[in-house]
């Protein structure tokens, strides 16, 4: 039991590593590296980029591609939609939509997200997740399954559940 938690606490940990510094709350950080299409539009004095085709955005060592994004720069918000792949090292996340609101604090995969770690052997996949910036909490709902393979041998942990928390501050699963 001790392995799993263990398992989960680092797997969580790695997707929070994953998608913080990304969309850091203390920060605007958010770079676009590329999209086929911008179209920028102002609407009340608000910038608003609709990109569509390749849409790269590209933070640190974490890079974030989608088919399309809505992109609410004075509101501090990113819609990605379309084949969203989140890369970070071994580590990857897709989901077909994913939402940052910088107000909020909030990432909101949904649609079905599946995270991988090539080097840890992990995959974890769930309905829905949503990570809370200001309080380092990820949430991930929809019967998340989390499945470890075991580097020496042929064992496979699984763990499921109707849903998975983690506490980033408390370190708590």
């Amino acid at each position: 039991m001790n392995h799993g938690i263990r398992v989960l606490s680092s797997m969580i940990s790695a997707m929070i590593v994953l998608a913080c510094p990304l969309f850091s709350a203390d920060r605007d950080a958010l770079v676009l590296k590329n999209a086929d299409l911008n179209e920028n539009t102002m609407i009340d004095g608000r910038l608003i980029s609709k990109l569509t085709g390749n849409v790269i955005f590209e933070y640190d060592s974490t890079t974030v591609h989608s088919d399309n994004a809505l992109w609410r720069r004075d509101e501090g918000k990113v819609n990605f939609t379309g084949n969203v792949k989140v890369f970070n090292g071994s580590k990857q996340m897709t989901c077909p939509v994913l939402d940052f609101d910088k107000n909020k604090k909030t990432i909101v995969a949904r649609n079905c997200l599946v995270y991988t770690d090539t080097l840890d052997r992990m995959r974890v996949t769930a309905t829905a997740g949503t990570y809370r910036t200001d309080r380092k909490d990820l949430t991930l709902a929809g019967s998340p399954v989390l499945r470890k393979a075991d580097s020496t041998g042929g064992d496979t942990l699984i763990i499921k559940g109707d849903r998975m928390a983690w506490d980033d501050s408390l370190k708590i699963a």
